[in-house]
This record gives C-alpha cells, structure tokens and sequence, in this order.
C-alpha cells in the first residue's frame, strides 16, 4: 500500500524495471518529496521471521524495514545502485501471535527513486542466534579486503576468511576522507557461487555436531552499522577510532566436494554487537592537510 497518510508522494506499482516478473513497486520524485511503501498482518504465531525484498535506488537515503506492535524491529539503508541493478536484503526479528508487522520502505524527500520487488515475509524456520565472535576486515593495501571471522552459538561454530566484499569504510577512506565527512559502518560478504576450488572463503565448522574440516563460505551477510562523523585529528601517524552498534543478518553457507559442489550446510544467522572503524591520520600529498585513512573494520558479537 502506499503510504499516503505520511508521505508526500504517491508509490505506485510499474512495469519499468522490476526485478523478476512484469511487475515492480516504486517511489519515483522529481521534487524534494519523500514517499513510501508498506503492508501490515497480524503475526500468526510467535517466533523469529525473516522480511526479504530485492531493492535497488539512483541515491542515498533510501530504507527498509520491519516494526512490531508500532516500534522498529530492524532496518537496513538501501544503497544506490545501477538502473535495474536489485540487491537482496533480509531483515530477521522476533514477533508474538497477533502482534501487528508492518513491513515497508522509505523514499527520501529528494529527487530520484526507490524501487523494491519480490517480497516474502516467513515465519524463520532454524534462524540461528551468533552469540559470541568477531568479524574483521583488514586494512589496505590488502584488495579485496581480506576478512577473517569466527562466530559462534546454539549447535554452531564457523571460522574462515573472506578475500572479497564490500566494505563501506574502504569506499569512502581507502585513499583518505576528510574530517567532518560521512561514513557508514556497513560491510557485506556476497559470494553467491561458491566454488570449492577457488579458494576465495575458505574455512572450518561443526553444526550440529556435525565437523565439517574443509568448506568454501558462500551466500549472503550483512553488517548495519550507524552513519559517524570522520573526526579532526590533532597530527599525522594517529590511530582514531569510531564504534556504534551493529545488526548482523543473512545466511551463511558452506559448500564441499571440489569436482560436484554440494552445500553442507545452509545457516540463516541473526546477531548484534558492537563495530569499531580504525582510521589512520596521514597528510594530503596534494594539500598537505591532514586526512583519514581507512585503517580496518571490526564487529564484535555480544
């Protein structure tokens, strides 16, 4: 439905770019208007859920999310993307019977667009809890960065590296931010083809008893933190560090067999905890100010 009680401009349901289908939901503005969408049910049963959309937009500020019973359950932000280009979120929280879920998505008040497609809400069937463990991704000159991650809870422990995925801070700091810009403590591992053989998430896990002493990681995890300010450093070679929370959401697989790729097992996984940027203070070889460089990312689970 669109959200016509709160929002400026109308969404509607279009056949330009969807995802799959012929059909895709969009907030489309030329003005400074915001816009959105939502749907809402009564949760048929209490337990843990898993909201998935496919979303794409041309800027930033875009979201999506879930809230229960009128407070917000989770939320991702929405990043720019390519025209057509969708990227799948998945947001996991927890419900009782009959409480009111309201899934939507958000439009900033500038000109451009948000278009989502292929929603599914689920009750979350064998979501896992990371209880304890770290995800760390490394400082440059390493690219892709490499992330090393060890997570554990209920029945599970994994452990591995990762030598690709996005990395927000790296974007933005790789060659250095100046001070009072803008940076999300977002990161993500995607490897949506996992081949053994390659080489490029390779680890160890035990599930459910189960030890598993070789596996290729693949799939989808997502890292959320908050949008900080870069800081003024006081003079060059200083280590600053920023730290919000963080959201963790996604599944994580774990494929064996070189010659015939096989999945061993499939992990949908929910945690939270505490991020930590590191940012190094260098000068500008160009001016010769001072500026941040993107010095390492890491999540801590609680």
């Amino acid at each position: 439905m669109s959200d016509d009680t709160l929002r400026q401009v109308s969404a509607k349901s279009e056949t330009h770019q969807p995802h799959s289908g012929f059909k895709n939901g969009a907030c489309w503005t030329t003005t400074y208007l915001d816009c959105g969408i939502y749907q809402e049910l009564s949760a048929p049963a209490s337990g843990t859920y898993a909201f998935s959309i496919y979303a794409g937009a041309d800027r930033a500020g875009g979201l999506a999310g879930v809230n229960v019973d009128g407070s917000t359950a989770n939320m991702v932000q929405i990043d720019p993307t390519d025209f057509g280009d969708y990227r799948r979120y998945t947001m996991t929280f927890t419900a009782a019977a009959g409480s009111t879920i309201r899934v939507w998505m958000y439009s900033p008040a500038a000109p451009g667009y948000v278009v989502i497609d292929d929603a599914s809400l689920t009750i979350g069937s064998g979501v896992r809890y990371v209880t304890s463990g770290r995800w760390t991704n490394g400082i440059p000159p390493v690219i892709p960065p490499l992330a090393s991650f060890t997570l554990s809870g209920e029945g599970f422990a994994v452990s591995g590296r990762a030598e690709w995925g996005a990395v927000e801070p790296l974007q933005v700091c790789g060659g250095g931010c100046a001070p009072g810009s803008t940076v999300r403590l977002n990161s993500m591992f995607p490897n949506g083809e996992p081949d053994p053989l390659a080489h490029v998430a390779p680890g160890a896990a035990t599930v459910d008893g189960v030890v598993y002493n070789r596996v290729e990681f693949g799939g989808l995890v997502s890292m959320s933190g908050a949008s900080m300010q870069v800081p003024t450093p006081d003079a060059a070679d200083q280590l600053l560090r920023l730290s919000s929370p963080f959201t963790f959401s996604g599944t994580l697989r774990g494929v064996v067999n070189a010659h015939d790729p096989t999945d061993a097992f499939r992990l949908p996984l929910v945690g939270h905890g505490t991020a930590t940027l590191t940012l190094r203070s260098e000068p500008d070889p160009q001016s010769g100010r001072l500026r941040l460089r993107y010095w390492g990312l890491t999540y801590e689970f609680e």
